[in-house]
């Protein structure tokens, strides 16, 4: 898994007269919580983060932030990225600093590996109940994805989460 180089700008205004004013200015509000420190207010242009993000769903996705004042810039996760309803624009990221040697819970996708027999051979559909799965695991073996091999899949037939094939080091927090 690689790191993404994030650049922010620390923001002292809180309310929301001042964050309205900082996304008319094109920046989107943020937070990095967590790591032993205090929370960080922040602020972030949206097309970094869109270029940091790229191809990828926010969970598990390792980005480093150098403050000012920093020795070394703080790693951590995206856990949650806020869009407005109506324009689909980025309104809020929650980041969580996170320590390379310390386990956490990331939420990591399927994806599906081959055709199933139960479709190819028997006209059945393939229902996909879970598109992602908790998993458990240092910073540096997060997955980007977790492959579910469907082939050997007839009509009536599952899989289930603990078939599932995780990283070294990983478990499944999702009930099997």
């Amino acid at each position: 898994m690689n790191i993404r180089e994030l650049s922010v700008t620390p923001r002292d205004a809180v309310g929301k007269g001042a964050v309205g004013r900082l996304r008319r200015e094109g920046l989107v509000p943020a937070i990095l919580y967590g790591g032993g420190s205090e929370p960080v207010r922040l602020a972030v242009k949206p097309t970094d983060v869109h270029r940091a993000l790229h191809g990828h769903d926010a969970g598990g996705v390792l980005v480093n932030i150098r403050l000012p004042g920093d020795a070394e810039p703080r790693t951590a996760v995206v856990r949650e990225l806020q869009y407005d309803p109506v324009r689909d624009t980025l309104i809020h990221i929650d980041f969580q600093a996170v320590r390379m040697d310390e386990e956490i819970w990331v939420e990591v996708p399927t994806h599906v590996v081959g055709e199933a027999a139960g479709v190819k051979e028997q006209s059945g559909i393939l229902a996909l109940l879970l598109r992602a799965v908790e998993v458990s695991c240092l910073p540096s073996l997060i997955p980007e994805r977790i492959d579910v091999d469907v082939s050997a899949l007839r009509i009536y037939d599952v899989a289930i989460v603990a078939d599932l094939q995780l990283p070294e080091g990983g478990r499944v927090a999702t009930p099997a």
